[in-house]
């Protein structure tokens, strides 16, 4: 068997390992409070009573439109479409793991750091807490690193098209979670950083197709719902959410978890390595901090 087949092999196995969590250790866990509302408004689509937790009451309570769609499409194709959610949160973490073998591949061709990066994700406790639920988290993490991925591959050559099915990805993906809308800034940032020539074109081909993209569900949540914004932006977007100490707590750990530990090896790196070459210094600064700048 030759390197290439065992690499993938890791991979595919990787791949499966937050799956194996899940049925093993918390099989029924559905998910929290947003997972029942998209189930609610999903079962109330398939039998006809309208796009709301009451039948026949239209309420724009869904932040993941995109992804209550899907679901309602799974409700629509079979009754026991819990378990069919389950397994396509699964795939969404599973495609996650692999598009990271893919983007550190495109930093790197030491296989060494690739796998290591793999495992890293395979075992993100986050990744495993969401996983398998009826939550749009997977669907966020899995398209939000699809974008960093087009966004390499289309700063070696920013043709319009690769430019526009970025920009119909992060479209895709603000449609699973709004504040996905940060994205644009880490992608633009890379591509100012590595290869500005077309940085004006990238811009607008960009900003053109993710218009494209929400064009169709800001045009329907205006006639169907008569307002673009759901319901349940106003109460997570109050202010005093940040005087709430269970709240800050939350955050912080999160932060510290999942954040923090990469940006402190990337300093370590840039600070503590003086043999590192100018070269490799810049690498570092050019193609993996942009994409850092997104909050996760």
């Amino acid at each position: 068997m030759n390197k290439r087949r065992i690499d993938i092999l890791i991979v595919f196995f990787l791949s499966l390992v937050p799956t194996c969590v899940k049925f093993v250790f918390y099989p029924l866990y559905p998910g929290s409070d947003d997972a029942f509302i998209h189930a609610r408004i999903a079962s109330n689509i398939v039998a006809g009573l309208g796009w709301g937790i009451n039948a026949h009451e239209v309420v724009n309570i869904s932040t993941a439109p995109l992804y209550t769609i899907l679901l309602s499409l799974i409700a629509w194709l079979t009754p026991n479409y819990f378990l069919m959610a389950m397994i396509f949160s699964c795939i969404c973490s599973a495609i996650a793991i692999v598009v990271t073998y893919l983007i550190v591949s495109r930093l790197t061709t030491h296989n060494t750091a690739r796998v290591f990066a793999t495992i890293v994700a395979a075992f993100n406790v986050h990744l495993w807490r969401w996983n398998g639920t009826l939550m749009e988290t997977m669907l966020a993490v899995a398209l939000t690193l699809v974008v960093f991925y087009q966004c390499i591959r289309s700063t070696e050559n920013p043709t319009i098209p690769r430019i526009f099915w970025l920009g119909i990805i992060q479209a895709a993906a603000v449609l699973v979670r709004p504040e996905l809308l940060l994205l644009p800034f880490s992608t633009i940032l890379y591509f100012r950083l590595n290869n500005p020539r077309r940085l004006y074109m990238v811009i607008g081909t960009l900003a053109s197709a993710m218009a494209i993209g929400l064009l169709p569900w800001i045009t329907f949540s205006l006639l169907y719902f008569h307002s673009i914004l759901p319901t349940t932006y106003y109460a997570k977007a109050s202010g005093l959410h940040l005087l709430n100490p269970m709240v800050i707590k939350g955050a912080a750990v999160t932060l510290a978890t999942s954040y923090l530990p990469v940006i402190v090896a990337l300093l370590a790196c840039l600070i503590f390595l003086p043999r590192l070459e100018v070269k490799q210094r810049s690498l570092l600064v050019r193609r993996v901090l942009p994409f850092h700048c997104f909050p996760p």
